[in-house]
Order: C-alpha cells, then structure tokens, then sequence
C-alpha cells in the first residue's frame, strides 16, 4: 500500500528524536487532523502498556469510521466517500 510518507528514522539509523518528528510534521499541512496507526509486523493487541516505535510520518486520504461493535477504523481508500487527507503517524509494538 503506497502512502504519502517520509521516514522519520535519523540519517544514522537511530530511533526517532524529538527534533526529526518535528521536522517532518512540519512538512505537512499544519491544519490536517493527525491520526497514529499501528503499522507493524505485529499488531498491537489489545490492552498492551508497552514503548511503540514511530515507522513513519506522512499524510494521505484515508476514511475514519466505526465497524458494527462501533470500534473506530481506518481505511486507506482513497476513492470512499467521506474520505480525507490526515496526518498520519505509523507506529508498531515490534521494537
């Protein structure tokens, strides 16, 4: 799945520093609403307390919504009706 992203990882390869997420936020739109979705190997399971790792940073059309047990879900559709550009921060428990 292909999505306006930059890889926010420092040039030396290093988890994310404070300085480098401002960086690329701040090549985004600033009025776009942000959204965090896991975007790992292994899925966040539910309930998990634990340190996740920023993948990614970038924006793309996407469409919020609530399945049938009214859990919020997003879709990377980008031709639903409804769907918008956000601001959108991957993160994955698989550090």
């Amino acid at each position: 799945m292909q999505r306006g992203r930059t890889a926010p990882r420092n040039p030396s390869g290093g988890r994310v520093k404070v300085k480098d997420l401002i960086a690329q936020l701040n090549k985004l739109d600033p009025n776009l609403e942000v959204f965090c979705h896991d975007d790992g190997p292994v899925l966040i399971p539910e309930g998990y307390v634990g340190p996740l790792e920023i993948t990614h940073v970038g924006s793309q059309k996407v469409l919020i919504s609530r399945d049938s047990d009214r859990r919020v879900t997003i879709s990377f559709d980008n031709e639903a009706p409804g769907a918008r550009v956000a601001a959108l921060i991957s993160i994955t428990s698989d550090i």
